[in-house]
């Protein structure tokens, strides 16, 4: 039984290949029956007149130089055009990346200026709070030495007018008066 299967797949293996063969040399003649279907670049002579025209091998051979000569124009042309799709294909590429990457420099560039605006803005923010920091001590350290100097100093509503005193003098002798000895006058907006 193992002997009859093995005779009928060597049959089969063997008719298989000779229809491959056969197969192989079919598309061959077809291959040169369409090489044979063209027609040949041959010139006319003068005095034709459509009757039956005889060539010369010489003829016959440069008719076919002609040919490959006009393949191989057709093929370059070819080439060059492929070459040209691919060369645009190309360029258009480089410039898709040449518009990426500029849009990613400008994107970068903007993020830089809005981080150095930002550290601007803080910086100037820092310096407005330590100079109002400062002029507030400056300010609460006068006030402070203002203070001890008045507490020094016998103050002068403290003690009670005299009766020999005019009432207008009194009021000149309230208003305070610089070192320089210049009336000091409080903003009316101030005075409560």
């Amino acid at each position: 039984k193992l002997s009859r299967t093995i005779h009928t797949i060597s049959v089969k293996n063997t008719l298989l290949q000779h229809e491959v063969n056969q197969l192989r040399e079919a598309l061959v003649n077809e291959q040169k029956y369409r090489q044979r279907g063209k027609a040949l670049l041959l010139e006319a002579p003068p005095e034709y007149n459509g009757g039956a025209v005889f060539w010369s091998p010489q003829k016959v051979s440069d008719a076919w130089l002609r040919q490959e000569q006009k393949d191989r124009d057709n093929q370059l042309v070819q080439y060059q055009k492929s070459m040209a799709i691919r060369l645009r294909e190309e360029k258009k590429a480089a410039k898709a990346q040449m518009f990426e990457e500029r849009h990613l420099n400008r994107a970068v560039a903007k993020e830089k200026h809005e981080r150095e605006a930002a550290e601007k803005a803080a910086a100037r923010e820092e310096k407005c709070i330590a100079r109002e920091l400062k002029t507030q001590l400056q300010n609460d350290l006068k006030v402070s030495q203002r203070g001890k100097r008045k507490s020094l100093q016998p103050s002068l509503a403290a003690a009670p007018p005299t009766a020999a005193q005019d009432p207008i003098e009194v009021e000149n002798d309230a208003v305070p008066t610089s070192r320089s000895g210049h009336a000091i006058r409080r903003p009316k907006c101030l005075v409560t």
